[in-house]
């Protein structure tokens, strides 16, 4: 089945804002992948071409201030009010059943839109923090510069980072960083590290009645995350890191692929 580019015009709060979707229609079955901090729904090209999913609707989107999406100056881009975005722009599909996948970033969006979403089969936590101060010392750093520093020094930095990094599948992040509104990095990371730092995100994951998490094999969430959920609703990715949709995109979508068929609800 063909995917198709387009645009959910989203009302919120008074304001109209445009999302870049990418959009393979199921009405039946629809699986929404949002994306981590300075990423894109091109971090999830890979699931239009997965034979786990052939059978599934898939959506990727690009939050408000990233990819090819709106980037209005007077969002907050708190993750709160991209959740409330996204939950609006999924019920609009109108989708039978809905499975919810969030990476990183797009994990703590995803739980927070989770209650709002209609029809919502499962909520797919991907590599999301869900403990007290797990954003670690460098989010933390990042998120109490000024703007202007992170703006002049900190995200050129990164940028350049990425585009030299050993790993040739982390060259594309640098791209997608670049298409990425500085403003909406900046808000995102405070928020972010606001969200996961109040403790709130642990009991909000545990208290969703259909949920799982998937973690990868050599990253951080395995020893400060995944300890404090019950092991049947984790699955690990092997031969992977944080960005286990591109370091190992075969198990990653068959990992969803999984969890998705294995539903008794």
């Amino acid at each position: 089945m063909d995917s198709r580019l387009g645009e959910l015009r989203i009302d919120y709060k008074g304001k109209s804002y445009a999302l870049s979707v990418r959009l393979r229609p199921n009405a039946d079955n629809l699986v929404v992948f949002l994306h981590g901090w300075g990423g894109s729904k091109e971090c999830f090209a890979g699931a239009f071409s997965s034979d786990a999913l052939k059978n599934c609707g898939i959506c990727t989107i690009d939050l408000l201030g990233f990819g090819e999406s709106e980037k209005p100056v007077d969002f907050s881009y708190d993750l709160l009010d991209q959740a409330n975005v996204v939950a609006l722009a999924i019920n609009s599909l109108k989708a039978k059943k809905v499975y919810l996948v969030g990476h990183s970033m797009g994990g703590s969006v995803g739980l927070l839109a989770a209650p709002s979403i209609k029809n919502l089969a499962v909520f797919i936590n991907a590599e999301s923090n869900l403990a007290p101060n797990g954003s670690g010392a460098d989010a933390r750093a990042v998120a109490k510069q000024p703007f202007w520093t992170f703006k002049s020094h900190t995200l050129p930095l990164l940028k350049t980072l990425l585009r030299v990094h050993p790993k040739r599948s982390m060259h594309i992040w640098a791209r997608w960083f670049n298409e990425a509104s500085p403003l909406a990095m900046y808000r995102s990371i405070q928020s972010l590290v606001s969200w996961s730092d109040s403790g709130k995100l642990l009991p909000l994951f545990k208290a969703l009645p259909h949920k799982t998490y998937i973690y990868s094999a050599n990253g951080k969430r395995r020893k400060d995350v995944v300890p404090k959920l019950d092991k049947s609703i984790t699955y690990e990715v092997p031969a992977s890191r944080h960005a286990l949709m591109t370091d190992n995109p075969t198990d990653f979508y068959a990992t969803v692929d999984k969890i998705i068929r294995e539903l008794k609800y």
